[in-house]
């Protein structure tokens, strides 16, 4: 009896950090689209508009649809200088589906704060929570753990820690939650097509515009073959037409399953978040 009640125990401190681990996600580089499937997505809470952005006018549009449909890796360059020079912060609702273990999971969606310096990240479920609601990671911080806040009756066991890459986590998600972000989506989008650029492997298609989340995109899709190194072997990236953000990103297999679906809802950039919005008692901790 005192065995099974310890494996019992170790089970439900395994499926915590399993559960919690799905919040990752990050990043996003790892998608591929193609076909249609279920979605994914962030929504936000703050408002400001960056101190610099491209302007909405036709011509400014055009402009930038122009550089989408023949230059699609300056594009992404042109997102992530853009991103540095405007973006500090902002807060979102997060939705994402991931397929697991060749199971496709349940839509999360999470509110998210999200601060660029140091990497900071604060989420709390609001729908399809893992075994944690609540979850905060600060670059530098609490011995490089995650905090995380068990929902249900594990609540009672208070705040717990892990590893964002703990074996636990990666046995059951996409991405770490280090990986999260527009910046780090677009780093992994520009590293990964480089890659297979200098290996003659890299095919991008623009799509056109379509909206998303509420939003006005410039829809890129890429292909990478399937049996070498990459993510997917089909990504849709969709590009804010205004913020030249990847509000969206969607991956597909060869098979035209989806693998992961990420979106950014509601976001509202440099909303004065500071280091006090990411301590664990302002984030129910």
């Amino acid at each position: 009896m005192q065995h099974h009640a310890h494996k019992r125990s170790s089970n439900l401190w395994i499926r915590l950090a399993v559960g919690v681990g799905l919040l990752a996600l990050f990043c996003v580089q790892c998608v591929e689209s193609g076909g249609s499937s279920g979605g994914g997505r962030l929504v936000a809470a703050t408002v400001a508009e960056p101190s610099e952005s491209p302007t909405s006018s036709s011509e400014a549009l055009d402009a930038i649809e122009a550089l989408a449909r023949t230059d699609p890796m300056g594009l992404l360059d042109r997102c992530l200088s853009h991103y540095d020079r405007t973006v500090e912060d902002y807060t979102c609702r997060f939705i994402k589906l991931e397929r697991i273990e060749g199971r496709l999971s349940e839509t999360e969606e999470i509110d998210v704060r999200f601060m660029d310096d140091p990497f900071s990240v604060a989420m709390r479920w609001r729908k399809n929570a893992p075994l944690a609601d609540r979850c905060l990671y600060v670059a530098g911080a609490h011995d490089g753990h995650m905090l995380l806040r068990p929902r249900g009756l594990l609540s009672l066991v208070g705040t717990v820690r892990r590893k964002p890459d703990c074996d636990q986590v990666m046995e059951n998600t996409l991405r770490p939650i280090t990986l999260f972000g527009f910046r780090n989506s677009l780093e992994q989008l520009i590293t990964i097509s480089a890659r297979a650029a200098e290996r003659g492997e890299l095919k991008w298609n623009y799509v056109g515009r379509q909206r998303v989340v509420k939003r006005l995109a410039f829809v890129l899709e890429r292909y990478l073959p399937e049996d070498k190194d990459y993510p997917a072997y089909r990504t849709r990236v969709y590009i804010d037409a205004e913020r030249l953000l990847p509000i969206c990103v969607e991956a597909w297999d060869m098979k035209d399953r989806l693998l992961c679906r990420y979106a950014f809802a509601n976001v509202k950039l440099n909303t004065g978040l500071t280091a006090g919005d990411f301590e664990p008692g302002a984030n129910g901790m």
